[in-house]
């Protein structure tokens, strides 16, 4: 990936080898249908203007070769470098937290999808290490790992992963009423006990 600052009207962004383009105002940022990974790039520049994060037109090449959903064209890996990389050209100051922040409300505002934890570890991962995160505060802890002995088989199911094509909004609103059912802010919260109490109010 590279960004430029330049001094044109408008931002250009090309992905090499797609071969496809997308030039718009930063001033004006829509979101586009079906229009895959010039969403994720509109969602980081939404975000930082909400934020009131200044930044100047740039031009944007950028190149992965697994299909859409994965690689730098997933969510995560796109918008982490987009927002990455935007901060330290125009010396945003933002720490990995808030660069987090930009990315999960991103999501929440403009793609109007509930998400946004997926790229924590995308963000934090440690070698050798597992994170285990509170996504309530959004604050994690790595423990070490051992896997000697075992081997990690990674499948492509050639399943197209797209959260906002997906019923992850259902799954998030099923999962808040049952907090309100039990009294709790979040499921975490509750013990199996009051979970039996409930269980008949749910279907």
């Amino acid at each position: 990936m590279q960004l430029i600052k330049v001094t044109k009207t408008l931002v250009f962004i090309y992905a090499l080898n797609k071969e496809e383009t997308h030039t718009f105002d930063k001033k004006q940022v829509i979101s586009l249908i079906y229009r895959a990974w010039r969403n994720y790039i509109l969602e980081i520049v939404a975000e930082l203007k909400v934020l009131g994060k200044k930044i100047a037109n740039f031009n944007s090449f950028f190149a992965g070769y697994s299909p859409d959903g994965a690689d730098i064209y997933s969510s995560t890996v796109l918008k982490n470098s987009f927002v990455f990389g935007l901060n330290e050209l125009f010396d945003l100051g933002l720490s990995k937290h808030e660069m987090i922040i930009v990315f999960q409300k991103g999501e929440h505002h403009f793609a109007i999808v509930k998400y946004g934890i997926h790229q924590y570890a995308n963000m934090f991962g440690m070698e050798k290490n597992a994170l285990l995160l509170d996504c309530r505060t959004i604050e994690s802890q790595p423990y070490e790992i051992y896997i000697n002995g075992y081997d990690l088989i990674l499948v492509n199911s050639n399943v197209k992963y797209d959260l906002s094509e997906s019923t992850y909004n259902n799954r998030r609103e099923a999962c808040e009423k049952i907090s309100r059912l039990l009294g709790v802010d979040i499921i975490k919260d509750s013990t199996k006990e009051n979970l039996d109490h409930i269980k008949n109010k749910l279907t």
